[in-house]
């Protein structure tokens, strides 16, 4: 039974307990047990698990977080004779130490409220520990030169606890003559330090640092001193670093999260230049609320996940006193992932604020919300993943990061507009020119004003996420373009094809986003043919701000004719071909064929006269489209070809669709040689 102060920890725990932990999901329910009485002021509480199969070790640790409503599940995993907890599982992404991807599939019901940002899966099979390799090195670099790098450490530290206590420290009953009298192999073991590999530190250390530093341990005991070295862009160790890590354990005669004794991690960055005072990494994540370092980061997530947000102090914590668990003082936040960051700096009014030291002049607005404030925030509805900012004469910005975004379909909830942000999205990031757009809001507050094409493209994405076809419609005249896209551009219009609404404003304004781009020749995410049927199908129900002009309908149709001459060409061409390649043979020739086709890699790996057959194939069609007077490119009928030869035909009830408007509106303007009205 829980006492009146812990009922918060069943409350928390139990739906994560009932979907992992009780049958049917396991062959026997799993028994967590407190691992010692919650303090009343505890506002993190941490469980342990024990397999049934394996009594009396803990198989897995519950750390439960009340003021965030936050639960993480931590493997035990054995490396190098040592265990480690390792972050598997969490019930909010956005509040973890770990880079973890909350999943972008699509889903029958709503997500759960404790479980709206859940990623990861906890190992529940039973695994025999696999062999470890550990690397170690006997010399330790000294990069700030003051020897504080040296192999081992007094058991005691300046920040530990002056009470007497013992958390289980390994003893060392080694004489200083029998350490001067160490072997090599022994002096390997004991002295120097070992690599530990990232997964080891999931969830204990920020992402930021664990993808910047190579971490290594030291190796004599009590091994309570960590150094972090950092990385070149290339993934090397820096020869010539002006900083490094260091991370000590130190033991605490009362942990402010628990409120017990225990110990706690502190990170420092040391700087080789002499003079320059060392940065000390606060916690954020064990931040209590009402302080303000939780109300940050409440605040920030909004813009980046906890595990790439680094919060820094030049305060030494010894100095800190009694205020170390309360109001620690923040001089700088850092977000690698997004080359942001921002320093706590005075205000012309004497008071302090968070201001972007990436862009002048603007700051994170503090203090009671204001009119003006309020309706600003409100244009940041379909944008759960941006943050506003203010200059000192209330000029508002919009602050989003350069993500990929998903909107899963869910099945009980088909019209939901609910987000998923996939952060760490490689591919993404290669491409994108910028980390992060900035939007100005305009002064009456009514709209945003996209400076760049990039950002333009990303608006809408979002607003068509959030089913906000008006202000799609509005943001078209802003991506028109008569060249093709850059890479970062492209990959954001490609997204668009990702939003399959068939209301009929989404048709509507594929279609007017086709004509924007029609001069540019280049490939539309979408099938104009089904579109433009889609949107004349449902005509009727378009909205008068996104519905077609006549012009834009008949430029929308000449578009949908020359699309259509050109699959009846490629038809053609690849019929010929599957009547020369027939048989088993064929169909093998067939299928390298379409490969090479469909992937620049493997065109590449082909031989000479592979790749030249597809360019030759390819060529040739391209003549055909310019004697017919088609405007295709070759990517175009690349594209096209690989439609038809993955059988792709046009509906007859489009054509129809199609040939009846075409003929109404040429009616209509008299285009066919008869009169109006006759």
């Amino acid at each position: 039974d829980f006492e009146e102060h812990e009922a918060w920890v069943p409350q928390l725990f139990e739906p994560v307990r009932l979907k992992f932990f009780v049958r049917p999901v396991v062959p026997q329910d799993i028994l967590f047990f407190l691992l010692e009485e919650t303090d009343p002021s505890a506002s993190v509480v941490v469980l342990a698990a024990v397999h049934p199969k394996v009594r009396g070790k803990v198989w897995k640790e519950v750390v439960l977080f009340r003021d965030l409503r936050v639960v993480q599940v931590f493997k035990i995993e054995s490396y190098g004779h040592q265990h480690y907890r390792s972050l598997e599982y969490t019930t909010n992404s956005r509040y973890c130490l770990a880079e973890k991807q909350p999943s972008p599939n699509d889903r029958d019901d709503p997500w759960p409220d404790w479980g709206r940002y859940e990623a990861g899966a906890p190992d529940l099979n039973l695994a025999d520990r696999p062999a470890s390799v550990v690397m170690s090195r006997t010399i330790v670099k000294d990069t700030v030169g003051d020897g504080s790098a040296g192999a081992g450490s007094d058991k005691k530290d300046p920040l530990d606890d002056s009470a007497e206590w013992s958390d289980g420290e390994p003893s060392d009953d080694e004489t200083e003559q029998e350490k001067k009298e160490r072997t090599v192999w022994e002096r390997s073991q004991k002295e120097g330090e070992q690599y530990l590999p990232k997964r080891l530190l999931k969830g204990l250390l920020p992402e930021g640092l664990l993808q910047k530093y190579f971490i290594y341990q030291q190796n004599e005991s009590p091994w309570r001193a960590v150094r972090g070295y950092p990385k070149t862009p290339e993934g090397e160790e820096d020869r010539e670093p002006d900083h490094h890590l260091e991370i000590k354990l130190v033991k605490v005669g009362k942990v402010p999260a628990t409120g017990h004794r225990g110990w706690c991690a502190l990170v420092r960055k040391r700087w080789k230049a002499a003079g320059r005072k060392p940065w000390y990494l606060l916690n954020m994540l064990y931040a209590k609320e009402g302080t303000p370092l939780h109300s940050l980061a409440r605040t920030l997530v909004r813009l980046e996940d906890l595990s790439f947000i680094l919060a820094w102090t030049e305060q030494d914590p010894r100095e800190l006193g009694s205020n170390a668990g309360r109001d620690p003082p923040i001089h700088l936040i850092e977000m690698p992932r997004l080359l942001l960051s921002f320093a706590v700096k005075k205000a012309p009014d004497g008071s302090r604020g968070l201001w972007s030291l990436d862009h002048a002049e603007l700051s994170v607005p503090l203090g009671p919300p204001t009119f003006a404030r309020t309706q600003a925030a409100k244009l940041l509805e379909p944008m759960p993943h941006s943050l506003l900012l203010q200059t000192a004469n209330a000029q508002f910005f919009a602050l989003l990061p350069n993500i990929k975004v998903h909107r899963p379909h869910v099945s009980t909830d088909p019209f939901s507009t609910e987000l998923v942000m996939e952060r760490g999205n490689t591919d993404w990031w290669a491409a994108a020119k910028n980390k992060t757009f900035l939007y100005p809001i305009h002064a009456s507050r009514s709209f945003l004003q996209t400076p760049t094409l990039a950002s333009a493209l990303y608006m809408m994405m979002l607003r068509w996420m959030h089913r906000d076809y008006r202000g799609v419609a509005g943001l078209v005249s802003a991506v028109g373009t008569d060249s093709k896209f850059e890479d970062d551009e492209m990959q954001i219009f490609k997204s668009l094809g990702r939003i399959t609404d068939p209301h009929p404003d989404s048709h509507a304004n594929r279609l007017r986003v086709s004509l924007a781009i029609a001069d540019a020749n280049m490939e539309l995410p979408w099938d104009l043919l089904q579109e433009t049927a889609g949107y004349l199908g449902k005509l009727a129900h378009v909205s008068a701000r996104s519905r077609l002009p006549e012009e834009g309908e008949l430029r929308t149709l000449e578009l949908c004719d020359q699309i259509r001459k050109c699959l009846e060409i490629i038809q053609n061409e690849v019929e010929q071909l599957r009547q020369r390649w027939w048989g088993q043979w064929g169909a093998v020739r067939l299928k390298r064929f379409v490969e090479l086709l469909e992937s620049e890699k493997e065109r590449k790996l082909a031989n000479f006269q592979e790749a030249q057959e597809v360019e030759q194939w390819l060529r040739q069609l391209l003549r055909k489209m310019r004697a017919s007077q088609l405007p295709q490119t070759k990517e175009e009928i690349r594209s096209m070809a690989l439609k038809v030869f993955g059988d792709y035909e046009v509906d007859p009830n489009t054509e129809l669709a199609l040939d009846n408007r075409s003929k109404y509106l040429e009616r209509l303007g008299g285009r066919d040689g008869a009169r109006p009205g006759e």
